[in-house]
């Protein structure tokens, strides 16, 4: 996993690649922090892709992040605002075991709570969730909603079979990187791993460097995040199948939002 280095290519590839924000993504998330109000709490944060975009318009924010790769990315960008870091708290912490004397009206943990790789780190998430979280406040998670075929995909690849996953154009479109993906399963755990390959062009098309990563995340059903949640204490307050509000198929998301029990 590309949890401690700056060097792995997930994390420095990271914000021209996988941390690209979708404007609905980017507009939902905000029109719920307008809703619910600061301090905000972003969970396994990253790079800082929302933290900062959230304090820029003004929230308290406190980000936690686990990989300190991923936080190093994140304190180069501070340093470059600091104007900022008076609004951002930075904290290495894993997602399933975190403690602050403050609550928060609106916790968020974008696409990261499928890396609670085991039921015991879930409920120990969403146990920290419960605690923090403001009588009032609302949080907001989102998860894959992994269909039969594409787990039957992932037995069959077994880490073998590569696809193209999406070309990125960096380093101010003087490089390209084409990655690549193989998917692997282990349905002991209900584990999914996902091999990546970061092939690395020059704009003539020249090829210039091939760089591996890897990361793991759990795949559940609806009912078990839904039984999950009641189980902590918590309640499904919503849940929409995308950025658009879109309703819940085989092939949409799974974006909860939870508030406590009263």
């Amino acid at each position: 996993m590309y949890r401690d280095s700056k060097v792995d290519p997930v994390v420095k590839y990271y914000d021209e690649t996988l941390a690209l924000s979708g404007k609905s993504e980017l507009s939902w998330y905000e029109k719920k922090v307008i809703t619910y109000g600061g301090p905000v709490l972003d969970i396994a944060c990253g790079t800082g892709r929302l933290s900062l975009f959230f304090a820029k318009k003004g929230y308290l924010v406190t980000a936690i992040d686990n990989s300190q790769g991923m936080l190093s990315v994140f304190q180069d960008k501070l340093h470059k605002h600091p104007e900022l870091r008076r609004r951002i708290s930075v904290h290495r912490l894993s997602m399933s075991n975190f403690s602050f004397p403050q609550k928060f009206n609106t916790i968020l943990c974008v696409d990261a709570y499928f890396h609670n790789l085991t039921p015991l780190d879930e409920k120990k998430c969403l146990n920290c969730v419960s605690r923090h979280l403001n009588p009032r406040g609302r949080f907001f998670f989102n998860v894959h909603n992994y269909d039969p075929k594409f787990i039957e995909m992932c037995r069959e690849s077994r880490g073998e079979k590569w696809t193209e996953r999406k070309k990125y154009w960096i380093n101010n479109k003087k490089e390209q990187i084409i990655l690549e993906q193989a998917l692997d399963i282990d349905e002991d755990e209900q584990l999914i791993i996902t091999l990546l390959r970061f092939k690395r062009y020059n704009k003539k098309g020249d090829f210039l460097s091939l760089e591996h990563s890897k990361w793991m995340s759990h795949y559940r059903t609806q009912d078990h995040y839904e039984k999950l949640i009641m189980e902590m204490g918590l309640v499904v307050e919503n849940l929409v199948g995308s950025y658009e509000n879109g309703s819940v198929n085989e092939n949409s998301q799974l974006i909860f939002q939870i508030k406590r029990a009263e």
